[in-house]
């Protein structure tokens, strides 16, 4: 019974039943996955006793997501993203994150605060045409091009917004966001630039979080005083922002607990991401 009632919820949630041995999907809860693990077991004794224990589970993962709703459901909620410098992968994480929330069904839009050109020559390479608002499409990701002060557009019915300002860290924090990500070119030859941005961000707002982008494993990176390794985290390599994985998943629901101070997202144990921040700050 309760293996069919597994299968259920992973169609609802993917719109395809789960083959055996059981693998969630990537953008699946963990704690939701491993209910639906435990449901598909094989053998009687490693599942749920009872409908009434599954029932209890499940409205407890429930109640773990009001927060995490709540905050990003929220009237308005502005996350800004600025790099170290050019090149340091702003707008790679800056997508990756949209795309993080829209598969967690967070829609949200993403706008170009920079006049780098990536939205319009993106556009370009996805065919993708404006609608009334300015907006464009592409696999699910929704973007506005920067346009210049002189192209007046409709104001799009977006609560959650994640501005990329390239390299322009200044005018990031003069916009007040909600939260602010700084994305440091975490190589070698650039630990002077990354220092000093992250500096600047640690003293300019109380929600930030700091991605070192493009660092070895082995790397080791020194933080300004008074920024909280928590907040601090190597990115993992994904060449396309449009596909998640494990590594992916866990990078940004780490990221978003941390600068919004949501602890509810997931119940996180204590894998192997977590247990590498301490090892990789100084």
């Amino acid at each position: 019974m309760y293996n069919s009632i597994g299968a259920i919820i992973h169609f609802l949630f993917t719109g395809e039943f789960p083959k055996l041995p059981y693998k969630p999907a990537p953008s699946m809860d963990a704690d939701l996955a491993a209910v639906i693990n435990r449901c598909m077991k094989k053998e009687k004794e490693e599942r749920f006793s009872s409908a009434q224990e599954l029932g209890e589970r499940l409205g407890q993962l429930k109640n773990m997501g009001t927060a995490a709703i709540d905050r990003l459901q929220s009237s308005s909620l502005i996350i800004a993203l600025a790099g170290s410098k050019s090149g340091a992968g702003t707008t790679h994480i800056g997508i990756g994150l949209s795309v993080y929330l829209r598969n967690h069904g967070y829609p949200n839009l993403f706008e170009e605060k920079n006049d780098s050109g990536m939205g319009t020559g993106f556009s370009d390479h996805a065919a993708a045409k404006r609608d009334q608002y300015g907006l464009m499409r592409y696999r699910g990701f929704i973007w506005r091009p920067h346009y210049g002060p002189g192209v007046k557009l409709k104001e799009p019915p977006y609560q959650t917004r994640i501005l990329d300002y390239g390299k322009n860290v200044e005018q990031a924090l003069r916009g007040s966001p909600d939260a602010l990500i700084l994305v440091c070119d975490g190589s070698s030859w650039s630990r002077n630039s990354a220092y000093f941005s992250a500096e600047y961000v640690v003293k300019g707002h109380s929600s930030y979080g700091i991605v070192y982008n493009h660092a070895a494993r082995t790397t080791r990176i020194r933080l300004p005083e008074g920024a909280a390794p928590s907040r601090c985290n190597k990115a993992p390599y994904f060449p396309d922002p449009f596909e998640t994985n494990e590594e992916t998943e866990d990078f940004y629901k780490t990221l978003l607990e941390e600068i919004l101070d949501i602890k509810s997202i997931r119940k996180r144990e204590k894998g192997r991401f977590r247990r590498q921040i301490s090892d990789w700050f100084s």
